[in-house]
């Protein structure tokens, strides 16, 4: 989750990875490490 302030200083590119979230009158997102993912798919077996 990320807070409107953090949101609105962000480029364009990377404020269309997330969507508001009015619940929680924040921003969020599925955002992957794709380093993090890779070691994942090679080690949690």
């Amino acid at each position: 989750m990320v807070a409107n302030s953090i949101y609105e200083n962000l480029n364009d590119t990377n404020k269309n990875l997330l969507t508001h979230n009015y619940q929680y009158s924040c921003y969020q997102g599925d955002i992957i490490n794709k380093n993090m993912d890779d070691w994942c798919k090679e080690n949690c077996n």
